[in-house]
């Protein structure tokens, strides 16, 4: 995995770092690696006990949580102090997960009914997504406590749980909701201290996905990818609570994920670019957008990437894959 060149006038980003827990150096099969804390966490497997792991400094890797006959974990994700982990049962087919355990050094201290989890910016409120339940919970991650936000129509499969979005000081949430199985994706904006919901864009045409993100001032984008026959991705800014200008527009299938934001005017998010005649999606970079004039940068070149990503200080952190990149930027 290669860097792309620094084009002028737009942020530039250096050779990355790349990180690979001394697990899977010795033989274990690792997955889904974030950082937390100055530490990995992820799921590891094969030569060890399946489970997720943690590995802090110089030492060894420890358990965080293990499967069991009842039970499987996967996808950790830093939730401020916390880890907040995915549990399912592995006798379900296909496997859904059913509750996210919050998770402080190797104690559970909370266990929220859902499938989906996002965390503000500043660690101190994390949003989980019950589509069975129909049911937003919203999580004070100091206090340890859970109160009802909202209720959704929730009609998609628990599958395509919605990908979640929280603003820096967790007032405010981006959420997908939908009506019907297939999934006619609404992107929804809620207000966590009054728990008032207020659509932002679609619903889009069945089946559709949406998800959105907040900038650091507090200013959203929606993305919305439409899949099928003649699948079509679109960005877009939203001025004030309306849907605004088209950032950019790719009649290509895309990976979902929330965009992570360098500044008011570029974001950084895993896109396919070029189209694969056998596969869903086409070799998947690490890809800066800017929400100006929809200029495209590929950060990396291999078309292996996998995660999400997320800026820490002066890096773009590229998490939920194998390893963790961390590439140093600055703005242009």
């Amino acid at each position: 995995m290669t860097l792309q060149l620094k084009v002028s006038g737009l942020p530039a980003f250096q050779a990355p770092e790349v990180i690979i827990p001394r697990l899977a150096q010795k033989g274990a099969r690792v997955s889904q690696v974030i950082r937390h804390d100055g530490a990995l966490v992820f799921r590891a497997e094969g030569s060890v006990a399946p489970g997720v792991y943690v590995e802090e400094g110089g030492k060894d890797a420890r358990p965080l949580v293990l499967d069991s006959r009842q039970s499987f974990h996967v996808n950790p994700v830093a939730a401020g102090g916390l880890v907040a982990v995915h549990r399912g049962q592995p006798g379900r087919i296909p496997a859904l997960v059913e509750e996210v355990l919050f998770i402080d050094g190797e104690t559970v201290v909370m266990r929220v009914p859902g499938q989906t989890v996002g965390v503000s910016g500043d660690g101190t409120t994390a949003l989980v997504a019950d589509v069975p339940g129909k049911t937003l919970h919203r999580v004070d991650l100091p206090t340890r406590t859970r109160t009802r936000a909202a209720g959704f129509a929730a009609g998609m499969n628990p599958h395509l749980a919605p990908v979640l979005a929280l603003d820096v000081n967790g007032k405010r949430a981006l959420f997908m909701d939908a009506r019907e199985e297939r999934c006619d994706g609404s992107l929804e904006l809620l207000d966590l201290e009054s728990g008032t919901v207020k659509r932002l864009l679609g619903p889009s045409p069945a089946p559709s996905r949406v998800c959105g993100a907040f900038s650091p001032s507090g200013n959203m984008i929606a993305l919305e990818m439409r899949v099928g026959d003649t699948p079509q991705f679109r960005m877009l800014r939203i001025q004030g609570d309306e849907p605004g200008a088209v950032a950019l527009k790719l009649e290509i299938a895309e990976p979902l994920s929330v965009p992570a934001f360098l500044d008011e005017n570029h974001v950084v998010l895993p896109l396919t670019l070029t189209t694969h005649p056998n596969a869903t999606y086409g070799p998947v970079e690490l890809v800066m957008v800017s929400l100006v004039n929809g200029t495209t940068v590929p950060i990396t070149r291999g078309g292996e990437v996998r995660g999400r990503a997320r800026v820490e200080g002066d890096a773009v952190l590229l998490e939920g894959g194998d390893v963790v990149l961390r590439i140093p930027w600055r703005a242009g």
